[in-house]
């Protein structure tokens, strides 16, 4: 398929219905996992209660005396992918190799032969938690330590093994020398610092709902919404859906679909798929986000490296507008996803990179782009709709909180704030009511959520009367190596 091809399929996404699980099934399935690790338990040989640092023999850099400024939030077990999520997690100096941008590494800790061992299993980019590993297999998590004893360890299901992640250590380069605390886990088992909030915690103005849109039978992956326009009658709501699931367990190919409502939202039916990105066939690739007029797009070295990154490109024939490699683009470094664009036709834009994680920037019709957010919580998510804009902040288990601001009066202090718990947001505005449509965290479906006190938000002002001009758009930038 042409890059940014455009293409249509006549798939449905289903209606949701309620998924709640009786109290005795969740609590059957707990006990089913104690159950299973007792049973294991006593055959694995290995060490049942955490280590302290000084019983731990390094195997790569001794990181015992680093500074601790990172605290594990949570553990995640997956297929083909286990998850430490932490607090510093694209907060630390960023390293480059081989033009590839890393922050630190993972760490795993296992006893063996009544010592205790740690290594690092492998390296990570700057924000990523997750790493496709597995207990057995190419992927096993000993094996990728390449140290020995851990090179040929292979855990067992309920055995206790420890995690830490660190700035880095696994070769002679040194950033900041940092690292967090050390937390162990029966392998398999997730491990939380503390309950998650409600699924929907809400906020007393915003009325939840209900469900619209899931990832419907045939297997599509991750769904978020981007933004929403009226047509007519009809309203519009231009989401990512992503074919399934990569072997590392993330979503792959995703692609910008169309769904439609002709009763203001109550009702969806899918479209299809508008607009597709795969330059090299790699399944990593594809499309994270999108506005009236750009897109994200995700582009991979060669077909099967997991070496990508991220540009914005019109939608219309696929410029470069936005070059993740250009040092005079705010941001510049690895990935840029476009958030959407406000009245004076400039582009809200996500960077990761050099100067800032998760940062929020801001691109002019005449090239220039500056910083709006470069720091704080992390800026994850978001929209527009003329001069109101939300954002979504913060990468914490339970979601992030949402801010909403007025363009022309900077990003310093928001009119409001609220905890629905959603990162990926669209705002829609109906000429009385304010909707958000988003998705919460580990979900694969969209809501939709009603702000019923008028006074809580002002409505928006420099709406565009016609959403389907895009106007001009910012100074195209040289294409970067690759793309």
């Amino acid at each position: 398929m042409a890059a940014g091809g455009v293409s249509f399929r006549a798939t449905r996404i289903r209606p949701v219905a309620a998924r709640n699980f009786a109290d005795a099934e969740m609590i059957h399935r707990q006990m089913a996992v104690v159950l299973l690790w007792l049973a294991l338990a006593p055959s694995v040989g290995a060490a049942q209660s955490w280590p302290s640092w000084s019983a731990i023999q390094p195997l790569h850099a001794d990181i015992r005396g680093w500074r601790q400024t990172s605290t594990i939030t949570e553990i995640v077990f997956r297929a083909t992918e286990l998850c430490v999520h932490h607090t510093q997690a694209g907060r630390w100096p960023v390293r480059v190799l081989d033009g590839t941008a890393g922050e630190g590494n993972p760490w795993v800790f296992a006893a063996a032969g009544g010592q205790w061992y740690g290594a690092t299993s492998g390296w990570l980019r700057p924000g990523q938690v997750c790493k496709g590993v597995t207990r057995t297999g190419a992927a096993s998590i000993g094996g990728s330590t390449k140290a020995p004893p851990l090179e040929t360890w292979t855990p067992a299901v309920g055995e206790l093994v420890c995690f830490a992640v660190s700035t880095f250590a696994r070769d002679a380069t040194r950033s900041s020398n940092e690292r967090s605390d050390l937390v162990c886990t029966p392998w398999g088992t997730n491990w939380s610092r503390a309950e998650r909030p409600p699924p929907h915690p809400g906020s007393d103005a915003w009325r939840d709902r209900g469900p619209i849109l899931d990832v419907g039978p045939r297997g599509h992956g991750a769904i978020s919404p981007t933004y929403l326009r009226r047509v007519g009658d009809e309203l519009q709501l231009f989401h990512i859906a992503a074919r399934g699931d990569r072997p590392d367990g993330g979503p792959a190919e995703r692609w910008l679909h169309l769904s439609v409502s002709p009763d203001g939202g109550a009702t969806w039916l899918h479209a299809g798929r508008v607009l597709t990105w795969s330059p090299r066939g790699n399944e990593e690739e594809g499309i994270f986000s999108a506005s009236p007029t750009y897109f994200s797009a995700v582009t991979a070295a060669t077909a099967t490296t997991d070496d990508v990154w991220s540009d914005i490109r019109r939608r219309d024939n696929g410029a470069l507008v936005l070059d993740h490699a250009d040092r005079a683009v705010w941001g510049w470094g690895d990935e840029l996803f476009v958030l959407d664009e406000l009245p004076d036709r400039s582009v809200l834009y996500i960077a990761k990179g050099y100067e800032t994680q998760w940062g929020l920037g801001r691109a002019y019709p005449d090239g220039r782009t500056d910083a709006l957010v470069a720091s704080g919580p992390e800026v994850v998510g978001g929209g527009a709709v003329g001069w109101t804009v939300v954002l979504a902040r913060g990468l914490d288990v339970g979601g992030a909180v949402l801010e909403w601001y007025d363009a022309r009066q900077g990003f310093a202090a928001p009119l409001r704030t609220d905890q629905l718990g959603a990162r990926h947001v669209a705002p829609y505005f109906d000429g009385r009511t304010w909707w958000l449509y988003g998705r919460l965290p580990e979900s694969d479906v969209i809501r939709r959520w009603e702000l019923t006190d008028p006074a809580a938000l002002p409505p928006p002002e420099g709406v565009d009367d016609d959403p389907l001009d895009p106007g001009p758009a910012p100074t195209s930038r040289p294409t970067s190596p690759g793309a």
